[in-house]
């Protein structure tokens, strides 16, 4: 191998180690992003749970903190408010799911990323691969059935339960726009649910295979680790 060709390949090893870097730090901080929605949804759940289970004690309280912070001056329209509370809680579950499903489509990215390194520069880079499933806690398992299992079951639930008192509450005046309205926000919700399970869980169906990189990289030998080297003198050989 000539110096300007080991000079290439050791340019090319740099930049796709700083991609790995930072397709890792772009991964924390949707990690970091999908948190803290995930936090404001499970709020808005507890609160439209709450609004619909007793919409006559939510609307007094709406009705307090109006005069406290507006005025008398104020009418509030329940149904509205209850409307909006819904296309609000639509929003955070689409961008909820968003985040969920770019972060679970990352790491198989780096694993590729990882066994090319690995096998390029002749040193172990595990961190997101083999040295993280390997001996998983069963606490990580428990939280990441709750983040895909048991939060969308969840809300599955309370959508439902949402409805039903939907249909209590307007009864015979279900052609209400506000009814019409709402009943398209829940079915919405419950769409995206089983859209991310459908995923998650099944793949699709295993209709495509997660895109790996197809880069082929030659690294000299003196920025590969002797070990390495000897097992690849090994093979040629035989």
């Amino acid at each position: 191998m000539s110096s300007q060709d080991g000079v290439k390949n050791e340019k090319s090893l740099e930049l796709y180690y700083d991609h790995y870097k930072d397709t890792f730090s772009y991964l924390r901080v949707y990690i970091a992003t999908r948190d803290k929605v995930f936090y404001i949804t499970l709020g808005l759940l507890i609160l439209i749970f709450f609004q619909s289970n007793n919409p006559d004690v939510a609307k007094n309280i709406s009705a307090v903190l109006v005069k406290k912070n507006i005025g008398d001056s104020i009418y509030i329209n329940v149904n509205f408010v209850n409307s909006l509370l819904l296309f609000a809680f639509l929003s955070l579950i689409i961008k909820y799911f968003q985040l969920t499903l770019l972060i679970e489509r990352q790491y198989p990215y780096l694993h590729a990323i990882e066994e090319e390194l690995t096998a390029n520069l002749g040193v172990k880079i595990t961190r997101e691969g083999k040295s993280y499933v390997e001996a998983y806690p069963i606490v990580l398992s428990v939280i990441h059935r709750i983040y895909s299992l048991l939060f969308p079951g969840v809300l599955v639930s309370v959508v439902v339960v949402k409805f039903l008192n939907e249909i209590k509450f307007f009864g015979a005046e279900w052609k209400n726009g506000y009814f019409l309205f709402d009943s398209l926000i829940l079915l919405f919700i419950i769409l995206i649910i089983a859209a991310y399970i459908s995923w998650s869980q099944f793949k699709d169906f295993k209709k495509s295979v997660e895109p790996q990189p197809s880069v082929v990289l030659e690294a000299p030998e003196e920025l590969i680790a002797p070990e390495f080297l000897d097992k690849t003198d090994d093979n040629q050989s035989l």
